[in-house]
């Protein structure tokens, strides 16, 4: 059975994205990917298709998280 981890904020491009990159990258660093689809979206739709906002990315890069979302409702 695959769990599932959906991450909500606003506009998906701050806080969803890294709550979903770091997820992701625990569980792959646990070897436990193949248990798990993770996944974020914003409540409103004003940022669709657009990468995370720099700080977000900032803080992912500073820890070594990797991500390469795009914002979606």
């Amino acid at each position: 059975m695959v769990q599932k981890a959906l991450f909500v904020c606003l506009g998906n491009i701050c806080r969803s994205p890294i709550g979903e990159a770091v997820f992701q990258h625990l569980v792959n660093e646990k070897g436990i990917s193949d248990q798990w689809k993770v996944d974020s979206a914003g409540i409103g739709n004003w940022h669709a298709g657009k990468r995370p906002d720099s700080r977000a990315r900032g803080v992912l890069e500073k820890y070594n998280i990797e991500y390469n979302g795009r914002a979606r409702q």
